[in-house]
């Protein structure tokens, strides 16, 4: 399997960003917590700038931010100087995302995988859920799009049929995590844009965008072989799903 693109017939998908979610508690930013969260993430990412994440302001450096005992900063991250990672801190869930030339979803994902780990060991945080979001994206042509809209409406994908999900396409598909019965969403967002690489020729890219996410459970909460085993599976759980709307 080739991670950084996919082929069929004359479709050619790159693989242009990744994103990697465990739910969980919120963590707050604070100085503790910062060290903690770098010297995780120092391992595989230097020099990360701590931001604050809030709608506010997006992508300000956290020291412009003023902090007090009544107002905890629950949307905070660390960002590449380079803006190829981050890692962002919600009130429900911590994102991993990563953007970079040649981006590779067995490593990335194995990355994801170690840095979540660690996460829960040291903040001993329960995760609810998981998820895995790769972003693809090919030259745009009337007649790509005309035949990936074909592709599209197909009615199932292994042999289980699309489901209404949140306005967008998408299937509910079983699977196991170390053993454990999970069931799995796949949801995909379509859409075409504007090129966003810089000094390319082509005007347009078709976009589609995956969500891979497990099917939340009451009072479950996953372990962290389930974990390993999501993050392990999940460049092949995206392999197959974009091979389901670029082949026949």
């Amino acid at each position: 399997m080739n991670d950084k693109t996919e082929k069929a017939m004359d479709f050619i998908f790159k693989l242009t960003e990744q994103r990697a979610t465990i739910f969980v508690a919120p963590i707050s930013y604070n100085l503790q917590n910062l060290e903690t969260i770098k010297g995780i993430v120092n391992s595989y990412e230097k020099k990360l700038l701590p931001i604050n994440m809030s709608r506010s302001l997006p992508f300000a450096p956290i020291s412009n931010v003023k902090m007090t005992s009544r107002q905890p900063i629950f949307e905070w991250g660390l960002l590449s100087e380079d803006y190829s990672f981050q890692i962002h801190f919600d009130p429900q869930k911590i994102d991993i995302i990563e953007c970079k030339k040649n981006n590779e979803a067995t490593s990335f994902c194995n990355k994801c995988s170690n840095i979540f780990e660690e996460i829960q060991k040291n903040f001993d945080t329960k995760i609810t859920r998981l998820a895995y979001a790769p972003r693809y994206q090919m030259e745009y042509s009337d007649e790509k799009v005309t035949l990936l809209n074909n592709q599209i409406y197909k009615k199932t994908f292994n042999g289980y049929n699309m489901i209404n999900f949140e306005l967008r396409q998408a299937y509910m598909i079983p699977t196991k995590l170390e053993q454990k019965d999970i069931a799995l969403y796949y949801n995909v967002q379509g859409s075409i844009i504007k090129n966003p690489e810089k000094g390319s020729s082509i005007e347009h890219v078709v976009d589609l965008l995956f969500d891979i996410n497990t099917k939340p459970k009451k009072n479950y909460t996953f372990i962290p072989a389930e974990i390993r085993s999501f993050f392990k599976q999940s460049p092949d759980f995206a392999a197959s799903f974009l091979d389901f709307y670029t082949h026949n």
